[in-house]
C-alpha cells in the first residue's frame, strides 16, 4: 500500500530523522484512519510513534468515490474530520507523500497563522443556501501549483497560480463551526468541483475574494511539481 508506506516514511522524518525532526519530537503526530486501513497498520502505525485518531467516513451522493485510478478517493472527504478534531491550538496538515528537506516547526510561528474574523458581507459571495460562518477561522498556505510549467514554487501574489491554497500543506485551527459550514457544502451540488473533492471543498470555502480569505505563509516552505529549476 503506498499510502501506507508513505505515511509511514512521514513519521520517520518528523518523529525520528535526526536532520529534519529534530525540533518535532515533542509535537503530537496525529494520523487520522478510517474503517478500510487494516488494524495491523494502526497498529504499526502507534508503534512508530503516531497518535492515530480513527474517523467515520464522509461522502456525498453527487461527488464521485473512484476514478483516475486513485483507489483512495472514496476517502477523501473523510479528511474533513481534521476541522472536527480536539481544540488544538493550531495544526499543520502535511499530505503523506511529503518529502521533508529541514524541520517545519518554524511555519507554526509564521504571521499569517493567526486566525482571522469571518466576511459576512453579499460582496464577498455569502450564499443563503450555506451554513452560516463561522465568527472567525485559520488557514494558512501556500499557493498550490497544478503542473511543472512554473517559473518558481512561489508565484507572484498577483499571478492567476497564486489565487488557490495548496491542500497538502496547511496550518489550521480545528473548529465545530467550520466543520459544519465546510460539510454543509457537501449538500450543495456543483457548488465546486467535484474531481478533486477536499482540495476543492476547500479552496472554495477559504478563496480568496470569499468570506474566509486564506492567508499566504512565508515563501520557501514547499514546492509542488517541482521542475528542474526549483
Amino acid at each position: 500500500d503506498p499510502q501506507y508506506l508513505a505515511t509511514r516514511l512521514l513519521i520517520y522524518q518528523l518523529l525520528h530523522s535526526p536532520l529534519v525532526g529534530a525540533n518535532t519530537t515533542k509535537i503530537p503526530l496525529l494520523i487520522l484512519t478510517t474503517p478500510s486501513v487494516p488494524r495491523r497498520h494502526i497498529k504499526r502505525l502507534r508503534v512508530d510513534g503516531a497518535t492515530v485518531l480513527p474517523i467515520p467516513p464522509l461522502s456525498a451522493p453527487w461527488i464521485p468515490t473512484h476514478g483516475d485510478g486513485n483507489p483512495w478517493l472514496k476517502d477523501d472527504l473523510s479528511r474533513l474530520h481534521l476541522f472536527n478534531l480536539p481544540p488544538y491550538d493550531k495544526i499543520l496538515y502535511l499530505s503523506p507523500s511529503t518529502l521533508l528537506l529541514r524541520p517545519l516547526t518554524p511555519l507554526f510561528w509564521d504571521p499569517a497563522g493567526v486566525s482571522h474574523t469571518s466576511l459576512p458581507s453579499p460582496s464577498r459571495g455569502v450564499k443563503d443556501d450555506e451554513a452560516p460562518l463561522p465568527p472567525t477561522y485559520l488557514l494558512a498556505s501556500k499557493p498550490e501549483l497544478l503542473s511543472r510549467d512554473h517559473d518558481g514554487p512561489d508565484p507572484d501574489p498577483g499571478n492567476p497560480k497564486a489565487k488557490r491554497f495548496s491542500p497538502s500543506l496547511f496550518l489550521f485551527r480545528p473548529s465545530p463551526e467550520v466543520f459544519t459550514y465546510l460539510t454543509s457544502l457537501l449538500a450543495l451540488r456543483d457548488r465546486f468541483n467535484p474531481l478533486r473533492p477536499f482540495a476543492n471543498v476547500l479552496n472554495y470555502a477559504f478563496r480568496l475574494e470569499g468570506p474566509m480569505p486564506w492567508a499566504r505563509v512565508a515563501d520557501g516552505w514547499g514546492a509542488e511539481w517541482a521542475n528542474d529549476e526549483d
